[in-house]
Parts: structure tokens; C-alpha cells; sequence
């Protein structure tokens, strides 16, 4: 994510970057077929008379790049990024779905500037004693030392240098700043736009689908202090996992940012013992009474490749999608500009437009579905040293198997839901091998393809991630469920 690079790489990053950007922007954006005339905060102006002044697209105008609707203007986007990647993540972001946003703020660990979108730097507001003194804002020094010195340029090479080309580190070491940015960017966030309904925080691999948001938030009540999000587990704390994008109503963003806002110096300290902020964020915000409604699989953790698509993800919108490169995000905002807008995204479309037809076996793969409810228990403890073949037939046994991966002599892993996966490293000398029940998900997708019984995912405290069957998610117990980090 925060890989390093070359001095002149980074530049020519830089070059590429700002000249596209402004001309796909111009175009798009300020050019007769756009929603809006202007989507990045210039913190001068007031975002709700500049959005009175948007011209609107009726939502069945055939082609158009944005197609908002009057709800739109009341909505807040925020993107969370780094400066290691900001040049990297961002611009595609801005030249796809996120040009639709009216309310657009950017939140990051440097003050900068991408093509005329403006980056605020919210660590500068952490308590000082922590920025200028603790470990977890080195980079964040060197940064702002680079920065100020004029050699901001140079960032990737001598970040690189410090963390002795090694990728994992330097990740570590952004991730970390990342942490303190998340109640510092909602009080921001709050500052600039105290009177709109909603807040929709994600990161720069999350990819918003737009359109289907708009309806969504346009059933729920802004007034009540809500809070959702894709629940996850750390041991027995239900957290809102960042990636798949936080929501939170005005009235939640107002106990944040004005009932609690003398808490701003606590939270800094207490975060700097925990790994992730979205643990601190959703561990205060059940201490203020508000608990974490989850709407899973509307907020999702995956790309579509590796989205976990059967009984519980087919039907269902799809909002967010997570761990996706500017590739994917690129590949989905093409697909889903030429959808109707009035018709919500649901897993399905990403399936039969993504993926079509599985493999039946893929060598060098795993197929594995993200989180541990989609895994057969019952069936791989007995399957250590078994082959492949026999790791095929305990699938074909149990008729809730959609496919499998299987680790040289070692492992048989079988999962009720069906997905494409990714490549997979070998484990030393043990290659790991994917197959998939290609007759069985053709007739289970016959069998649903309708759709027509299913709508939006219904908020509740009791939300996790499920299989769709029945029979296996009565035995699931929350604190197995453990998706993300």
C-alpha cells in the first residue's frame, strides 16, 4: 500500500497524475454532461448554497456521468489518506465515482494539494506533546520536515532510506499515524459541515457506489444517533470496521463533535496503546450510548473477486466494496456508470459482470472467503493429510459447499460461498490449490437469480457476517467472527 520509490518515479507519479486529473476534471466535471460544477471543498464557501447553485440531472438522463439526485447536497464524503499514497490512491479516486460528490473533504497526515483538491492534514491538531515527541509521528516529522525545507519531492527516496526499503515497516509506520486521524477528522468534518445529514468516512482502497448510497440514506432518519458500519470482533468488542466505510447520522456526528469534544486530549493518549482507530472510535462511541448497527453485506470488506457471493451476498445492495486497487475501483466505476442509477447495485451485477463462470481448479491460489463463519468446521480437522482429490470429495459430501483450497499434505479448507480468490504464495515447499463446484453454483444461481424477494439490508445491533444457510448459522457465535484489522 505504502511501497517505496524512486526519487524520479515519484516525481513522474506527480506529473502523470496532476496533468490527467485536470483534464479528466475538466471535462467530466466542469463539461456540459456533469452533475456538478464543483466537488472539492475550497473551505471558503458554504457547501449548501454552492450545492443550491449545482445544476441537477434528472436520475433518468441516459449517459450521464453523475446522476444525482436532490438528496445528494446533504450528504458528507470523507476519504482518509496518507502522503506515502496520496499520489498514488487519490487521483483515481477523483476521476471516478467520488467526482460525484458534492461534499467532498479530504483528510490526510500532510498538507498538500492534488490537482486542485486540497488534502487537510488533521494530525496537526493531536495533542502537541504526543505529534512532536512520540515514536508513532516519526514519519510524521519527517514529512513535515521534508515539506518545509522544500524537498517534498524527494519523500518516496527518503522515506525509503529510513525504513531500509522495507515495505512492511513503512506500512506499519503509516498505519499507525493513521490511527489518531479518526476523531480528528470528524470534529473537521463537523466544523465545515455541521448542517448536513450524513457522514460517510472511508479510505482510499474503499470504493463508494454512489447512486445505491443516495437511496439508502434517503429511508433512514439523520436525527436519530446512528451509527453504522460492517461489524467485526476483536476477542468480545463489536467494532465498525473502517475499510468498509463508516456512517454516521447528524445527530451521532453532534454528540462527537460538540457533547464530547473535551475529550479530544483523552483520546489522543488512549489511542496510542491500540493497534487500529476504528477500535478507540467504536469502543468510545458505545461508551456515549451509541452502539454499532451493522448492515453487512451493504458494507463490505472485499473487492469483487473476493466478495463472498451465495445465500447472503447475492440480492443484497452492495454500497461499499474494500481492498481495491485503482485498477478495480476503475474497472467498477466504468460498469457501474452505464447501469441505470435507479436501480440499487446488487452482489449479483458484480458477479455476473466480474466473474461469469468460476474455474473448476486454479494451482498457486486461494479461493478462501473472508471471514471464518463461511468455513465447513466439521470437515477440516479430519482432512490434515489428505490430497487434493480428497479435499474435492468432502466438498462434493457436503451440500452447502460451493468450493475449496487445499495446502499440500496439510490443509482442506471447505467454504458455503463461492468467490475467485487471489494468488497465493507458496508455504515454503506446500503450493495452495483452489477448486470450485462449478455445477453446483450453476444451479444454485438458476435457482436465485431473480432477486425479487430481497431489499436493503435493515440495521441492527445483532448484525454480523452470516452464511444465508440456515441450518449452518445457528451455530455461529459472534466472537468467531473476526474480519479485517
Amino acid at each position: 500500500m505504502f511501497g517505496p520509490r524512486s526519487h524520479n518515479y515519484g516525481i513522474a507519479v506527480r506529473v502523470v497524475a496532476t496533468i490527467l486529473t485536470a483534464t479528466i476534471v475538466y471535462w467530466t466535471i466542469i463539461g456540459p454532461f456533469s452533475a456538478v460544477t464543483s466537488v472539492h471543498d475550497n473551505g471558503t464557501s458554504s457547501p449548501s448554497e454552492s450545492w443550491k447553485d449545482q445544476p441537477k440531472l434528472d436520475l433518468l438522463t441516459p449517459n450521464a456521468t453523475c446522476q444525482n439526485s436532490d438528496n445528494a447536497g446533504r450528504i458528507v464524503v470523507v476519504l482518509r489518506t496518507g502522503a506515502t499514497e496520496a499520489y498514488t490512491k487519490v487521483p483515481t479516486q477523483l476521476l471516478t465515482a467520488l467526482q460525484c460528490v458534492p461534499n467532498l473533504l479530504i483528510v490526510s497526515d500532510m498538507e498538500q494539494d492534488i490537482s486542485g483538491y486540497h488534502l487537510h492534514d488533521v494530525l496537526k491538531n493531536v495533542t502537541p506533546n504526543i505529534r512532536e515527541n512520540h515514536p508513532d509521528f516519526d514519519l510524521y516529522r519527517l514529512q513535515r520536515a521534508l515539506q518545509q525545507e522544500g524537498l517534498i519531492d524527494n519523500l518516496e527516496s527518503v522515506v525509503a532510506k529510513k525504513y531500509n526499503n522495507k515495505k512492511r515497516e513503512l506500512e506499519k509506520a503509516a498505519l499507525t499515524l493513521d490511527k489518531y486521524k479518526y476523531f480528528h477528522m470528524m470534529y473537521l468534518a463537523w466544523e465545515k459541515y455541521s448542517q448536513k445529514d450524513w457522514f460517510v468516512f472511508i479510505e482510499s482502497d474503499t470504493y463508494l457506489v454512489w447512486p445505491t448510497l443516495l437511496q439508502w440514506l434517503d429511508t433512514l432518519d439523520p436525527a436519530k444517533e446512528l451509527l453504522i458500519g460492517s461489524p467485526t470482533y476483536k476477542s468480545d468488542d463489536r467494532l465498525a470496521y473502517g475499510g468498509s466505510g463508516i456512517i454516521l447520522s447528524n445527530a451521532a456526528m453532534r454528540k462527537i463533535a460538540v457533547e464530547h469534544a473535551d475529550e479530544a486530549s483523552d483520546l489522543d493518549v488512549r489511542m496510542k496503546v491500540h493497534a487500529s482507530g476504528d477500535y478507540l472510535f467504536s469502543k468510545a462511541l458505545q461508551e456515549w450510548d451509541i452502539p454499532i448497527q451493522g448492515v453487512w453485506p451493504m458494507l463490505g470488506g472485499e473487492s469483487p473477486a473476493t466478495l463472498p457471493y451465495g445465500p447472503a451476498a447475492w440480492c443484497e445492495p452492495v454500497i461499499t466494496l474494500h481492498g481495491m486497487t485503482p485498477g478495480d475501483i476503475d474497472r467498477v466505476w466504468t460498469f457501474a456508470k452505464n447501469r441505470p442509477a435507479t436501480q440499487p447495485m446488487l452482489h449479483r451485477d458484480l458477479y455476473t459482470h466480474f466473474l461469469t463462470e468460476l474455474p473448476s481448479k486454479r494451482d498457486d491460489w486461494t479461493n478462501a472467503c473472508a471471514g471464518s463463519v463461511f468455513e465447513i468446521d466439521d470437515i477440516k480437522a479430519d482432512m490434515g493429510r489428505a490430497k487434493y482429490a480428497d479435499c474435492e470429495r468432502a466438498c462434493l459430501d457436503f451440500p452447502q459447499c460451493f468450493q475449496f483450497s487445499y495446502l499440500d499434505g496439510a490443509q482442506c479448507h471447505l467454504y458455503t460461498c463461492f468467490s475467485l480468490g487471489r494468488a497465493a504464495e507458496p508455504d515454503n515447499v506446500k503450493h495452495w490449490h483452489s477448486g470450485w463446484i462449478t455445477w453446483r453454483i450453476r444451479d444454485w444461481i438458476d435457482e436465485a437469480k431473480t432477486c425479487e424477494a430481497r431489499a436493503w439490508v435493515q440495521y441492527s445491533e445483532r448484525n454480523i457476517r452470516h452464511t444465508g444457510w440456515d441450518e449452518i448459522d445457528a451455530g455461529i457465535d459472534a466472537e468467531d467472527e473476526v474480519v479485517g484489522s
